[in-house]
């Protein structure tokens, strides 16, 4: 198994990491063929009682690491990674990872983030997405279409350029974040008025993270989800009866 490095002394970022991330992340090093994960900056707030930079590494949720195979590290450009950083992000991708930046001018040719939060992404230079390196993007995407959670849920964000999460089933609600097209959704039931909004968990954790029209929710091929249920959502317009999944 691949071995887990804590190097997070003297760092703001300290506490520990999440269980389920510490095990995401030896978990893909394991597949990619990686010996070890050099954690260099965990979770916050960290033992001095300070935080800095993303939210995403509140609780022990996201990481930043290096990976190294036979004592050496592992290194990118913005150009080309080895094809075990590629395998490493697209495992990530596939274990539920949402977030995970990488880039020379990021924070350089050997270390990556990985970890939780929303929107689902990854970025390079200044954190943006538009910055990431392409064999990233292309990692990253190619391990989320594959997810278990992805052929599981059933639905996916159909909107070309996106959908609004709303923190209630309504246009009137706070917009948390824009969800990009093609994300795996799960929808755990439907709300509002007139029964056009989905409440939707994006991590496969059984919580909601908020609402997401249905006019910009599709289904996907494969589906953990009933039959009958999927059926009379296509036919009514996703404009499900509340009630039937109630009792799923």
């Amino acid at each position: 198994m691949a071995e887990y490095i804590d190097a997070t002394e003297g760092a703001i970022r300290d506490a520990p990491l999440t269980n389920k991330l510490r095990k995401l992340l030896l978990d893909a090093a394991d597949k990619a063929g990686i010996d070890a994960i050099r954690v260099t900056s965990a979770g916050q707030p960290g033992s001095t009682g300070r935080s800095t930079g993303s939210a995403r590494h509140n609780g022990g949720n996201a990481a930043d690491f290096q990976m190294l195979i036979g004592g050496e590290y592992l290194s990118f450009t913005d150009e080309e990674a080895p094809k075990q950083v590629l395998k490493f992000v697209t495992v990530c991708a596939e274990l539920g990872a949402t977030g995970i930046g990488a880039g020379v001018e990021y924070m350089g040719k050997r270390t990556i983030h990985v970890g939780y939060g929303l929107p689902k992404t990854v970025w390079g230079k200044d954190g943006r997405r538009v910055n990431a390196p392409d064999w990233l993007v292309k990692a990253f995407e190619g391990g989320w279409r594959n997810s278990t959670f992805a052929a599981a849920v059933g639905f996916a964000v159909t909107a070309r350029n996106g959908a609004r999460l709303r923190a209630g089933p309504g246009a009137e609600f706070e917009t948390i974040a824009t969800i990009p097209r093609d994300t795996p959704v799960a929808v755990l039931s439907i709300d509002g008025e007139n029964k056009d909004w989905a409440r939707v968990d994006l991590v496969g954790d059984g919580y909601v993270d908020g609402h997401i029209h249905l006019a910009f929710v599709g289904e996907v091929a494969k589906s953990g989800l009933p039959e009958d249920l999927i059926e009379d959502a296509v036919e009514d317009n996703w404009l499900a009866d509340d009630e039937k999944w109630k009792k799923r």
